[in-house]
């Protein structure tokens, strides 16, 4: 591990940077955009006078006057109407951008009769009015002093048109990177749906989309990776990205890693709740989407870079290993490739080969087992993005590019222990159990991550958009294990790990109007997803009775294993909308493959006499191979699979406006599922091949979404729909996993069926302004069959297998609100506060009893609070997140279930805008220093903490 010398590069970015934002220290100028939400009915007031007296020819000790009250401030009103031009219906949450005047740019929405009322300083502005499916139009308009300006309907046409003898063009889609805007697509959904957008991420610490997630109501992370919803994970969450189901590079889990997006490539995420049929049906918490396409109105260039610090790990002595000279960018140079003596088809050692031949295999080998500790540095980021929209004659054409790469250390102490026999003096109580480790890892990250992407309007009613992403991340682990094994062993125990993961996704996007009633959208796509494990390295050694330490041969020692997973995707659908005045229907279908291919070799050394009380660098040197050191591949037929899924649906649904004030969206989705896994190998074990195991499943599955307008900023939302879970790959290949960490074996069950789910919403929500809403929901679920992941007890380890249960119930309650508090009175204007609570309970009926569904949460809480100086620009936000206690492991065999406890968040993040498109940043994450801890029986079994980080950056923006 190269360590402090990996950062040199980024530190010279990094002074840089700081360099030219100093140099211009005169005071900043207000924010462009209002910082604080305000109910577009509510006049914008002026900043703040200066804290800085005027000048005065009076004596410092004169008494001055007393100030007068100050005037009302002149303002005028500007009302209108929004239309569908097919219906001549009023649009809702139309997004309507007001540029000029002295509080800067502004956005509100639409009501949800197409209505508005815009409250604004005397003066000229330009209004923009868009949404999504509809062509942007513009108007100009003069704000007096007392009055009140009538705009005529504003028509929003699917195609161009002369409105009052003007040309009328297509110009760009809503923004969906503003709060307000998708607060507005929030507004005009038909599901029920929360959301964050890329301006809210930028005010936290949030470094990827699994930071960001966890700020969502009743959403929670596992393993800083996995999305929970309404204590739903895994297999019944389901993440699209740009609307298409995203498939993991880790073959132990079905849910994709968020953690592979860096948050500045992230346009917005929204969870829906409630099922649509022109929805995937393979989810039952809730679906993330994850969107990253847009393109700005005009030349945008950012540029970021940064620098953090975490208290664990940062500039302290960390465990590592030795790489090559792409480890910095989280790539292997080949320094870890499988030696090329090593057959490709067949196993190592083979019989008719010679012991020469043996022997250059063994020593093919690098002779690197030991670990390399050396001091980390800081973790720094560097990231760039550039778009921009050109009008081609009466074409348009739109680009977006990012690039981003960040590099760092992180430090894992953690303790391991299992639950001890029962205490004779206290029942109910354990002793402590024999095993008691110790496990300290440091690890070397390193994240890269691209967009490229376009857009192009060859004429009006028709658009293609082209999209690719790249994310690329690495862990390197190196971790030493010390203590007592659950056989009383003293033992010391490596492991060194390159842990490779990447995503590379394409789509090609049209839409297209065939006539006056027929749009059609249409989308293909593929993505690679892949794992890369090239020569993990596991070490044991042994304490004798003399206190030696001898390096034992025994399973799972002295062993180097090589994995790859590789799944490849492509897909497409096409649907076509029929907007038949109050009834718009939509009809569609899609097709997606997988293929997925996992190997796995595993090499065992052997080591004879003397040799085991060596240190590794010399028991193992190549010098010995065909003495004191042999080896034999340990690969079996479990050790690799391959599997393939395809998804085929149709559906059909209607969206009617049945009153001004009820809307009923419904229909039904067909998905014809068949999934086939089978063991195979791509070397000759000369074992007979097994049939795979077969899964086919049709579904027909019903949704109905009722959006009843109370009032036209509020909504009262009813859904049922029906969805299902399916079994990932790994939950149902027979091949065999070892968690190294937790010490156990985790296996398939290729018995496992489909889970079945009824989800019932009602939600009550009112929006008070373009960035405020308070909302209540409650919310039940059926579960038929459900999957579960077990534990049991083996020997001297656990197994980790899934399992259906006969059936399940979970129901809850969230509560959000988002609010300022210059509600309560003008001079807490620029404070906002907001929060999100849910309470969640459940009930799993296993046949042999009733408890909770594992994963879920009895509770989850996020609290924010924040403020902006209009005058200064100047924001700090407070946020906090929390979740209750949650089984993570069904105990089975009078095993107890395994708990993953309680974790409670503090972040801090505070931002100064400079001159010159510069703004410094400052954020520090879990303040609270709180440590992941998982229990068994109310035994500590695995805990370990992950440090308090401090972030600063600095951003450059030329807009």
């Amino acid at each position: 591990m190269s360590f402090m010398r990996h950062s040199s590069f980024a530190v010279l970015l990094l002074a840089v940077a700081v360099r030219g934002a100093a140099a211009d220290d005169s005071p900043a100028s207000p924010p462009a955009e209002p910082a604080t939400p305000t109910d577009s009915t509510t006049p914008p007031t002026e900043p703040a006078p200066s804290d800085q007296p005027a000048p005065s020819d009076q004596p410092a000790d004169q008494t001055q006057p007393v100030a007068a009250p100050e005037a009302p401030k002149p303002t005028g009103t500007v009302v209108g109407k929004i239309l569908d031009q097919s219906t001549n219906e009023g649009l809702p949450a139309v997004s309507i951008q007001i540029k000029g005047g002295p509080d800067g740019d502004q956005m509100i929405a639409s009501e949800l009769d197409g209505t508005y009322k815009l409250t604004l300083a005397p003066g000229k502005y330009t209004l923009i009015f868009s949404t999504p499916d509809y062509i942007e139009q513009e108007r100009t308009v003069e704000v007096k002093d007392g009055k009140e300006v009538a705009l005529a309907s504003v028509v929003l046409p699917l195609v161009p048109q002369k409105a009052k003898e003007e040309t009328i063009e297509v110009y760009d889609t809503i923004d969906t990177r503003k709060s307000s805007a998708v607060l507005a697509e929030r507004r005009a959904a038909a599901t029920v749906s929360d959301a964050i957008s890329a301006e809210q991420i930028s005010r936290s610490p949030d470094s990827n989309a699994s930071d960001a997630a966890k700020r969502m109501v009743a959403a929670t992370i596992q393993d800083n990776r996995y999305i929970v919803v309404r204590g739903l994970g895994g297999r019944y969450s389901l993440t699209l990205l740009n609307g298409v189901p995203l498939p993991s590079p880790d073959p132990d889990m079905p849910a994709a890693p968020l953690d592979l997006f860096p948050a500045s490539l992230i346009t917005n995420l929204t969870v829906n709740k409630t099922f649509s049929p022109d929805m995937p049906g393979n989810f039952a918490g809730g679906a993330l989407g994850i969107e990253t396409r847009t393109y700005p109105t005009r030349l945008t260039f950012k540029a970021k870079v940064g620098a953090a610090n975490n208290s664990i790990s940062s500039f302290r002595t960390l465990n590592g290993q030795q790489g090559g000279s792409l480890d910095i960018l989280g790539f292997d140079d080949g320094t870890r490739a499988m030696p090329s003596a090593i057959p490709d088809n067949k196993l190592a050692g083979d019989p008719s080969l010679s012991q020469d031949q043996v022997n250059a295999q063994i020593s093919g080998f690098k002779n690197n087992w030991t670990l390399d500790r050396g001091t980390a540095g800081p973790n720094l980021s560097v990231g760039a993005t550039l778009g921009n929209t050109h009008r081609i004659g009466s074409q348009r054409l739109g680009y977006f590019t990012s690039l981003n790469f960040g590099h760092g250390y992180a430090r894992r102490l953690s303790h391991i222990a299992k639950v001890g026999s029962e205490d004779p003096a206290n029942p109910g109580e354990h002793l402590p159990s024999v095993m008691q480790l110790d496990d300290e890892t440091g690890i070397e990250q390193a994240n890269l991550g691209g967009i490229a992407s376009a857009g192009w309007t060859p004429k009006s009613g028709h658009k293609i958009d082209i999209f690719t992403l790249y994310s690329h991340g690495t862990d390197i682990s190196s971790s030493q294990v010390t203590g007592t094994e659950n056989n009383s062993s003293v033992v010391d125990r490596t492991r060194l790990q390159f842990l490779q993961r990447e995503l590379v996704f394409g789509q090609l996007v049209g839409e297209h109007k065939l006539s006056p009633k027929a749009i059609l959208e249409w989308q293909g796509n593929v993505s690679h997803v892949a794992q890369h494990e090239p020569d993990t390295r596991d070490l044991l050694r042994t304490q004798t009775p003399d206190g030696a330490y001898a390096i034992s041969t025994s399973a799972g020692s002295s062993e180097r294993l090589f994995g790859e997973l590789a799944d490849n995707t492509v897909g497409g659908g096409a649907a076509v909308r029929i907007p038949l005045g109050k009834v718009r229907f939509k009809l569609g279908s899609s097709i997606q493959r997988s293929a997925r291919d996992y190997q796995q070799r595993r090499f065992h050394f052997n080591l004879v006499g003397d040799a085991v009380f060596q240190d590794p660098d010399t028991a193992f040197d190549p010098n010995g191979a065909g003495t004191s050191m042999s080896m034999i591949e340990m690969t079996v037929p479990t050790d690799g699979y391959k599997a393939t899924r395809l998804v085929a649906s149709g559906f059909a649904m209607a969206d009617i406006n049945l009153t001004d004030e009820l809307r009923v969206v419904g229909g039904a989705r067909y998905e014809h599922s068949n999934l086939e896994v089978g063991l195979e190998s791509k070397i000759d074990l000369m074992v007979s091949p097994t049939a795979p195991t077969t899964h086919v499943d049709d579904d027909i599955l019903p949704a109905l979404n009722l959006v009843y307008a109370l009032s036209p900023a509020m909504n009262l939302r009813a859904a049922y729909g029906m969805t299902v879970a399916r079994p990932n790959f790994r939950e149902i290949a027979p091949a065999l996993y070892y968690d190294y960490v937790r010490r156990r074996a985790i296996g398939g069950n290729p018995m496992l069926e489909e889970t079945t789910v009824h989800n019932a919403d009602l939600r009550w929500e009112a929006f008070m302004g373009d960035s405020e809403v308070l909302a209540a929901s409650v919310f039940a679920k059926h579960f038929a069959k459900p999957i579960e992941r077990t534990v049991e007890a083996s020997g001297d380890g656990q197994n980790v297998a899934f399992a259906n249960a006969d059936s399940a119930n979970s129901y809850g309650v969230e509560l959000e609100a988002r609010l300022s508090l210059g509600r309560i009175t003008d001079s807490l204007r620029e404070f906002s506060v907001g929060g999100n609570l849910s309470l969640i309970g459940s009930r799993i009926d296993t046949g042999l009893g009733k408890r909770t569904l594992q994963g879920q949460s009895p509770y989850v809480a996020n609290v924010a609070a924040g403020y902006e100086s209009r005058k200064l620009g100047t924001r700090v936000d407070v946020l906090f997140n929390s979740f209750g206690r949650r089984i993570e492991e069904v105990g089975t065999g009078g095993e107890g279930n395994v708990y993953e406890e309680p974790f409670h968040r503090l972040d801090l993040a505070a931002s100064q805008p400079l001159r010159s498109g510069v703004r410094l940043k400052l954020a520090a994450s879990n303040l609270l220093n709180q440590r992941v801890v998982r229990t068994q029986d109310d035994v500590e079994i695995f805990a370990y903490k992950t440090g308090v980080t401090v972030v600063g950056s600095v951003e450059l923006s030329l807009e």
